[in-house]
């Protein structure tokens, strides 16, 4: 994830690795900014707003890290699944996808407390929730596209996937025109 233009982040990109540790680095000079040990071992990317890093992790939980504080911990979700996804964010909600418990989560940025949950897919969830103003978009291995309400978590609808395409792991692309792009993993 790289830091929004205009804030303290601008010039930062942070990721995770394999050797379980989240690093931020300087984009303009590739310099190490720092490195935060801890079980961030995912397959997922982070998500960066102000001056947190939302990122999730095979240890089944979704850190927030302080940027700004050499990746102090603010908060720790216990989302109750391998978080294989990026999270998304909007409007001082974040929200993430986990594995095991088949779940799509809002999360309060800020406290990290459970807004709503919606776990109707019957199998693991590890798409990356894509937004909309009024939709969060989010694929699982059972074969659909799942739309909610964001503020909500209320099901809007879900889209099948044709027959071969039983996994929806690509995190959907939504254009101006209200078309919404999304692959499935056959």
């Amino acid at each position: 994830a790289i830091g929004e233009p205009g804030t303290p982040l601008a010039d930062i990109v942070v990721m995770n690795n394999f050797d379980k540790h989240v690093y931020a680095f300087n984009r303009s000079t590739g310099a190490l900014a720092w490195s935060k040990a801890g079980m961030f071992l995912s397959g997922g990317s982070a998500t960066l707003h102000g001056s947190t890093v939302f990122i999730g992790s095979w240890s089944k939980s979704l850190y927030a890290l302080d940027a700004l504080n050499k990746g102090a911990e603010l908060w720790t979700f216990a989302a109750g699944g391998e978080i294989e996804s990026h999270p998304a964010y909007a409007d001082g909600v974040v929200y993430t996808t986990a594995e095991e418990s088949h779940a799509l989560y809002a999360l309060d940025s800020r406290s990290g407390k459970q807004l709503w949950k919606y776990d109707a897919p019957t199998q693991e969830m590890n798409g990356s929730p894509s937004l909309s103003k009024d939709l969060v978009f989010a694929g699982a291995n059972d074969g659909f596209l799942h739309a909610v309400h964001r503020k909500t978590g209320v099901p809007a609808f879900k889209v099948a996937m044709p027959e071969g395409c039983p996994n929806v792991f690509s995190s959907p692309a939504i254009a101006d025109s209200g078309m919404i792009y999304f692959t499935c993993n056959s």
